[in-house]
C-alpha cells in the first residue's frame, strides 16, 4: 500500500532547509510529514541531526562573512552591529529601583543622561 510507505528524509535537503533558518517544525512541513514523523526519523537516524547542525553552521558562517565584508567597506550599521555582538554591548541598562525613592531615581537618571551625552554610553 502506498499510504504505508515510509517517508525518508534527504540529508542534503534537510541541510538546505536548516541553512535557510527553518525550525524543525517548519522543516517537517516542507518535507511533507508530521512533526511526529520528523522527530521519529531524527531518532532513527541521528546523523540527520548532524546535517541540520552543519546547515545552520554553514549559513551562520556565510552571514558572518557577509557582515564582515560590509564592515570592511565602511558600512556604519554593520560595524555597529558587529561590535555590539562581538563585545556583548547592549542598548539597555538595568537598575533595581525597588528600594529607591523618586528623588533618587530622578538623580540616577540625570547622571545617566549626562554620561551618555559625554561618552555615548553608560557604564
Amino acid at each position: 500500500m502506498a499510504g504505508n510507505r515510509k517517508k525518508e528524509i534527504d540529508p542534503a535537503r534537510l541541510k538546505e532547509l536548516a541553512g535557510l533558518g527553518l525550525t524543525q517544525k517548519e522543516m517537517a512541513g516542507v518535507l511533507g510529514m508530521s512533526e511526529e514523523t520528523f522527530y521519529l526519523r531524527l531518532r532513527e537516524k541521528p546523523e540527520l541531526t548532524e546535517w541540520i547542525q552543519q546547515g545552520k553552521a554553514e549559513a551562520a558562517s556565510e552571514v558572518s562573512n557577509a557582515l564582515f565584508q560590509l564592515c570592511l567597506k565602511g558600512n556604519l550599521g554593520a560595524i555597529i552591529w558587529y561590535e555590539k555582538t562581538r563585545r556583548g554591548i547592549r542598548d539597555t541598562v538595568e537598575i533595581d529601583v525597588s528600594k529607591l525613592s523618586d528623588d533618587e531615581i530622578r538623580g540616577r537618571l540625570q547622571q545617566m543622561v549626562k554620561e551618555i551625552s559625554r561618552t555615548g554610553e553608560v557604564s
